[in-house]
């Protein structure tokens, strides 16, 4: 469970690790979760803070979170801020979808943050990268022209601005 919720895990034996994911969901490019607006996660603070664990344990075995699955928090409407372990290497497509998630560090362990991870965030203000390599998918943010995006290491990575800065002209015409 994460903050008192059920997820289901994808474990790799062989390397300890495992993904977030939610098999419940399938989206693709033509169908949107909009009938996943009803997800809550139970917090047992109600403070909105959805912090992802560095390791589980399934089954007896610790295994270290190395990855969010596709569309894993998608449509949850009571996430405010997302708080990754620094063990995270990839952000799946459709991860954080239509959540109402208002701000999230990447951690510079993440490699890859893939299509629309972050589509349909209307609520999201601040998307912080701690890293500068990284590879950003399309659609990353969808209708979210007000997103302050930001590099805690000097110089970002040219691709991920780019990206960034393609989206918002897309945005504009």
């Amino acid at each position: 469970t994460i903050c008192g919720t059920p997820f289901n895990v994808e474990c790799n034996d062989q390397e300890m690790t495992a993904k977030i994911v939610d098999h419940k969901y399938r989206i693709d490019d033509r169908e949107f979760p909009v009938y996943a607006t009803k997800r809550k996660i139970k917090y047992p603070k109600g403070d909105g803070v959805l912090e992802i664990p560095e390791r589980i344990v399934v089954n007896g075995k610790m295994y270290y979170v190395t990855a969010i699955g596709r569309a894993a928090f998608a449509g949850f409407k009571n996430i405010k801020v997302v708080k990754l372990p620094a063990g995270i290497e990839k952000i799946e497509a459709y991860a954080f979808f239509r959540s109402s998630i208002e701000e999230i560090v990447i951690p510079a362990s993440v490699e890859i943050v893939e299509d629309r991870a972050f589509g349909y965030c209307k609520n999201l203000k601040d998307l912080v990268f701690e890293g500068n390599d990284i590879m950003l998918g399309s659609g990353l943010y969808d209708e979210s022209l007000n997103i302050n995006v930001r590099y805690m290491e000097t110089g970002g990575n040219d691709m991920a601005q780019n990206s960034i800065e393609e989206e918002r002209r897309k945005k504009s015409e």
